[in-house]
């Protein structure tokens, strides 16, 4: 979408986060690498606000920022990709447990660190994409979720800038001896009308860089890629 956009995570929802990081280890295409390192410490109070369902009121909640920290996530080093497995019940109570229940798991999310967090999300929220999970810090965003699921059913989830601690992580994830030298070109979405599909992510800023046309058993469809 944006020249000074970097990818930060494939996010995967699943119910069993041990066995979907064994999967791929097994397989041979991705090492566990552990939790995400997390955001510097800033005194202060946090906040979260977020959609119990996919449809639905939002849910805020203030907390005072520091202490315990339980770590839920697990993390795949597939080639130059981080792929994010977060664990999750299905059923009510959150809009990712919601998505579990009636999705299955799955990639849920795109998630990108970008120098100016506020001017994107307005960009999303302009153009008619909800924000449904906000986190912040003393009134800053350090991480949240845009509904881009109209075509595709993937989310945007944008990040400030990584800091030194978290770049010299994933530097040494990608320099582990199993770690293949593969490079991630992007995530595939099936849609049934490619066009309206191509002009929704067009409209929303995604820049379209190669179309195609592909015949194939007698149906005709489009490949659009955008970055």
């Amino acid at each position: 979408m944006s020249e000074d956009w970097t990818l930060n995570h494939l996010g995967m929802m699943v119910i069993d986060k041990n066995a979907a990081l064994n999967q791929f280890q097994t397989l041979g295409m991705g090492v566990s690498v552990g939790p995400q390192p997390l955001q510097p410490y800033e005194e202060g109070v946090g906040e979260l606000m977020y959609f119990q369902t996919l449809e639905g009121d939002p849910v805020t909640h203030q907390y005072k920022t520091g202490g315990p920290h339980n770590f839920r996530d697990g993390n795949s080093q597939i080639g130059d990709c981080q792929l994010e497995i977060y664990p999750m019940k299905p059923g009510p109570g959150m809009f990712i447990s919601d998505y579990l229940s009636k999705k299955g798991p799955g990639i849920n999310h795109i998630a990108f660190n970008t120098p100016n967090i506020e001017r994107d999300t307005k960009r999303f929220l302009e153009h008619g994409c909800d924000l449904v999970f906000n986190a912040t810090v003393n009134g800053k965003t350090i991480e949240n979720y845009l509904d881009t699921r109209k075509y595709g059913d993937v989310m945007i989830s944008l990040r400030p800038p990584a800091d030194e601690w978290e770049i010299a992580w994933r530097q040494n994830n990608k320099s582990h001896p199993l770690v293949k030298k593969w490079k991630f070109f992007g995530v595939g979405v099936v849609v049934n009308d490619c066009t309206k599909a191509c002009e929704y992510f067009s409209n929303l800023g995604f820049s379209n860089y190669y179309s195609t046309c592909i015949n194939a058993l007698n149906c005709s469809s489009s490949i659009c890629n955008y970055t």
